[in-house]
Order: structure tokens, then sequence, then C-alpha cells
């Protein structure tokens, strides 16, 4: 019997030590194999194509498939991708803020301190960047001063949204969607082959909302809507 008490002993220390091994090593295991995805990760924060584990910054970089399950279809949503992105609206003006640095001073024709670029051409008027893009490929996200390689209005830092690059077989989208306020969109993208070695790409999209304002009339009442969206 203590032969038999003291062996019993033993398997459960050993058993035991085993579990505390493995719930030890999990972790670094974990860790191990988000460094092998990452390594994967392919950006252009540095004006190059370099992995991202690489690149001695803070870059958010999403791929096309997180952007698709993110539901992101514009500017708009970005900051459901990354934490300390907001993007907040001025009237019909954009203003991205990232770790709290945007500007104080909106309207058409001015500028943002966060500098946006859509595949790889800057675009300074807040206006014009409110429009859907109707196959994105990819968003990075750079967080920090960077006027060093993304020019004047990099103070917060730097978005660079990347469109599909057209396909080598023909392939296409169509999205139709209706929201709150009376809101419709439709969205359709095709690309493909047009002969040897010559691809193309089309995207196009409309966006119409009545908005969440009404105008008050004299009695009182609401009237027509103050910020009806229009967008093609």
């Amino acid at each position: 019997m203590p032969t038999i008490s003291i062996r019993t002993s033993f398997k459960q220390a050993l058993i035991g030590s085993t579990a505390l091994l493995a719930t030890v090593a999990s972790p670094a295991w974990a860790e191990e194999a988000a460094k092998a995805d990452a390594s994967d990760i392919v950006v252009t924060a540095q004006r190059r194509s370099e992995r991202l584990v690489d690149v001695p910054m803070s870059v958010v970089a999403v791929n096309a498939e997180s952007v698709v399950k993110s539901g992101v279809v514009n500017i708009h949503d970005i900051n459901r991708l990354a934490a300390g992105v907001q993007m907040n609206f001025a009237g019909c003006c954009t203003q991205p803020s990232v770790r709290g640095i945007t500007t104080l001073t909106t309207g058409i024709g001015y500028e943002n301190n966060v500098a946006i670029y859509v595949d790889g051409i800057y675009a300074p008027d807040n206006l014009s960047i409110n429009g859907d893009m109707g196959a994105i490929s990819s968003i990075e996200i750079l967080k920090g001063p960077q006027g060093t390689l993304w020019g004047r209005n990099a103070t917060g830092g730097a978005i660079l949204m990347n469109s599909k690059a057209p396909s080598r077989v023909l392939t296409g989208k169509l999205e139709l969607g209706v929201a709150r306020f009376g809101e419709t969109s439709e969205s359709a993208y095709l690309s493909g082959p047009l002969s040897e070695g010559v691809r193309a790409s089309i995207s196009a999209y409309n966006r119409d909302s009545n908005g969440y304002y009404a105008q008050l009339v004299n009695n009182n009442t609401l009237g027509d809507h103050a910020a009806r969206i229009r967008q093609t």
C-alpha cells in the first residue's frame, strides 16, 4: 500500500508539472505564431514594400478580407479598424484624428493634419475624401508624425487607402444597401483582362440619404431635410 501511494503521488505530480509546463509555454507559442503571421504582411509605410515587422513605427495594416468583415466602405468607417483613430464630421467636411491630433479649422479648401492618400495620390481636400471606395484592397494607418515621408499635413499621421488592382480573370461585385434616415446605396465593381497583357477595372457608387437633421418652419413643425446627402 505505501508503495502504491508513493507511485500515485509521483504520477499526479508528473501530470501536474506537465500541465503547468504547457500553460507556461502556450503564450510563447501563441506569440511565435503571431510573429509568423505578421511576417507575411507587406506594407508601404516607408514608401517601399517591406514586411510589417521590419517597420520601426506604429502601423495598423488591414487587408481586403478584414476590410470586408469590418464593413468598411469609405474613410468614415476607418475608426472601426484601429484604436486612437476617429473620423469627425463638421457639416460636409471630414476631420480625421489620430492620437488626438486633428485640426480646428474646417471647410471647403481647408486641409487636415492627418494626410490621406488614395492609391498613392494625396487627397488634401476634406470634402473630396467623403466618397466610397468600390473595391478596397488594403488600408494602412500610420500613427504619429509622418511629414518626412508623406509630406505636409501629416502631423497626426497618415492613412493610406489602396484599391484593388485589375484582375487576371473576369470578376465583379454588386452591392445594394438600405439604412436609417431613408438612406439607399448602390456599389458596383468590374475587373478583368481586355487583351493579352492588358487588364482594367472600374468601380462606381451612389449614396442618397435624408440625413438626421430636419428644418423647423415658423410654426415649430418639421419641414424638409436640412442635411441631405447625395454622393456619386
